[in-house]
């Protein structure tokens, strides 16, 4: 506990009064001194006495990097106090309210965090200062409780139909060679790219049908690898949660190999964000010759661009970016125009220098 600017004054008022007493006689002291002495004595009883806040501190969920979120506070105090609320962001994340005066326990305080930087990072520690109804004293609380949010890589549009995306070839390769077996109505969880449009447009009344093949010898399973000892890792990192994003978008399971973490291949929405969750978590270092043999696509760095391999085949990641940033938790996000343009290294970020 310590006083205030105000307080400080009070004290000072004190021993003036105290002093004056004792050159001109005790009125002065009742007074002047009378009056601040017992104001200093309740506000420090009441700051003294008060019981630590109880603090929540609600995170939300992870997002990519340029996105923003919100924290709550909830600070529940056995009655309504006067306190400076300050809640420390580690580097990383730009946070707009987190220091605020205001009234706690009358309900939760939100703070806006914008997600600048990939990683793993820290939000705490929390620290209450609470103040009496005068202001005379304060008293922090301070709590250690460090909580993590995950900031995922951006990801971009990529178009299967561009001439850059022959990287893909050892996994489309197979779709559209499949024998054809007969036709069913569309159903819930169908990918576009089975739907039979030609067929479709024949009964416009009846909805989309979808082509059924005989897929024994479809690929439907996709490894990437990212190799990080050369390059930068925030790169490395957008460019293979782009096309992993593209490829779970498409249909296929997809797994994950990077110098420090391996998903297994698989598809769903939870599959997704352990990807995108070790993308964040992406740092420097050699892959293993392991993880390389087994990958159908490696994702890596020449000089100072990003390129994608399929076998023998390698093409610079920028050149499969068509469109602007999307949502890698699969919402439908669309960057707004001012972030499309002339997609290449400078636009998408990745590569840049």
């Amino acid at each position: 506990m310590k006083p205030t600017r105000r307080g400080v004054v009070v004290i000072a008022l004190i021993v003036g009064g105290v002093y004056m007493a004792a050159e001109f006689g005790p009125r002065a002291l009742n007074a002047v001194v009378g009056p601040a002495l017992v104001a200093l004595v309740v506000a420090a009883v009441q700051v003294g006495i008060a019981d630590p806040p109880r603090v929540d501190r609600r995170l939300p969920e992870p997002g990519a990097v340029g996105t923003e979120r919100s924290v709550e506070l909830a600070i529940e105090t056995d009655s309504p106090t006067s306190a400076t609320v300050y809640d420390s962001v580690g580097k990383g994340l730009l946070a707009t309210g987190n220091r605020a005066t205001t009234t706690i326990g009358n309900g939760p305080l939100t703070y806006d965090l914008r997600l600048d930087e990939r990683g793993d990072h820290e939000i705490g520690p929390l620290a209450v200062e609470i103040t009496d109804v005068l202001g005379l004293f304060t008293r922090q609380f301070e709590f250690e409780e460090i909580d993590r949010l995950l900031v995922y890589p951006p990801t971009y549009q990529l178009d299967p139909a561009g001439s850059g995306l022959t990287v893909f070839s050892a996994v489309d390769q197979s779709y559209g060679n499949d024998e054809f077996e007969h036709l069913r109505e569309y159903q819930r969880g169908d990918t576009l790219r089975d739907v039979d449009w030609k067929a479709s447009a024949k009964r416009p009344d009846e909805g989309l049908v979808v082509g059924e093949f005989d897929d024994s010898s479809r690929q439907e399973t996709v490894r990437i690898a990212v190799d990080t000892d050369a390059g930068d890792p925030d790169n490395l990192a957008a460019a293979a949660a782009s096309i992993a994003c593209y490829l779970l978008d498409t249909g296929f399971e997809v797994g994950l190999g990077t110098p420090t973490a391996t998903v297994a291949p698989e598809s769903g929405g939870e599959h997704r964000r352990s990807i995108l969750a070790a993308l964040a978590r992406l740092s420097s270092g050699r892959l293993a010759d392991e993880t390389q043999e087994r990958a159908d696509l490696i994702v890596s760095a020449e000089g100072e661009d990003v390129t994608v391999r399929a076998d023998r085949t390698t093409v610079a990641f920028d050149d499969l970016v068509t469109g602007g940033r999307t949502d890698p938790a699969g919402e439908g996000f669309r960057a707004s125009e001012a972030g499309r343009g002339e997609f290449g290294r400078t636009a998408t970020g990745v590569g840049a220098t």
